[in-house]
């Protein structure tokens, strides 16, 4: 008889989505076959809330950790993560998010665990130095590398500082598109929800208000002048409310429509835009 292979995947935090589609880490629970592997989900932070699903992972584990111990050298998550993982014994251990990946650099010095996966979700996740000097000097043999997309992989090899061809490879994210069309709103059902008109063309995109992408987009609409058909430009974005006044600074003639949604919901709303941009806000 096979032995059961013990996988662990780690989180920073709380993140299972209701509509799991486009969910990594509840995707990748599903195509691993639970006869022969045992998987648990860990969260460093958070808990879900009443209304929030649950991980379909056979067994999930919360550190309640307070948001404050998961930056700095992180001495109580590297203990805490330390005994969870020497009484289960993991054969394999994926991490999500360069905070994971940090903890577990150090610790498997010690646990040693056979296969460890680093999974990099975005562009320059590794662009701080100290980020490519820990990999350089703690990943060896026992470490692999993901990249969501060919440019992540890409990104990480080229910075020749323990990413390589032999231990870095792209796994491009995927979605179920059945699964998420069937999930879509009509362009009227959407509008009505949002409290957008009917009959005006609307341009509109989804994302995160973080300076570093630039607000590209925002930008550039902004050149058009008064005349121009588009008279509203609608944002919905990802729980960013204190970041959108930063943005609002930007001279916009037309009327700018900022809607704060959860992720879930910004997908199912994705129809009531006449033209949509998959760009950086």
């Amino acid at each position: 008889m096979n032995k059961t292979i013990k996988v662990l995947q780690l989180h920073p935090d709380y993140n299972v989505k209701s509509n799991d589609v486009s969910d990594l880490a509840e995707q990748i629970i599903k195509a691993l076959p639970s006869d022969r592997f045992e998987v648990t989900s860990a969260y460093f932070s958070g808990t879900p809330r009443p209304d929030q699903p649950r991980s379909i992972a056979k067994n999930v584990h919360y550190f309640n950790l307070p948001e404050k111990d998961m930056h700095g050298i992180r001495l109580k998550a590297l203990w805490k993560l330390y005994w969870f993982c020497k009484a289960n014994k993991f054969d394999v251990i994926i991490c999500n998010r360069f905070k994971t990946v940090s903890l577990l650099l150090q610790l498997n010095k010690l646990l040693k665990v056979p296969v460890c996966i680093a999974i990099s979700h975005v562009l320059n996740e590794y662009e701080r130095a100290y980020r490519r000097l820990q990999v350089k000097l703690l990943a060896d043999r026992r470490w692999k590398f993901v990249g969501v997309s060919d440019a992540v992989a890409s990104c990480l090899i080229a910075y020749k500082s323990g990413f390589n061809l032999e231990n870095t490879c792209a796994i491009p994210n995927a979605i179920d598109i059945s699964k998420a069309e069937s999930s879509q709103l009509t362009k009227a059902e959407a509008r009505s929800l949002l409290g957008l008109p009917q009959e005006k063309l609307i341009i509109g995109t989804i994302g995160q208000l973080f300076s570093r992408k630039g607000h590209r987009l925002i930008s550039a609409l902004a050149i058009y002048n008064t005349n121009f058909l588009m008279r509203i430009l609608v944002l919905l974005v990802v729980g960013m409310k204190k970041k959108i006044s930063k943005v609002k600074s930007i001279n916009l003639d037309f009327k700018t429509g900022f809607i704060c949604l959860d992720l879930e919901k910004m997908r199912c709303n994705m129809s009531g835009h006449s033209i949509y941009g998959r760009c950086p806000l």
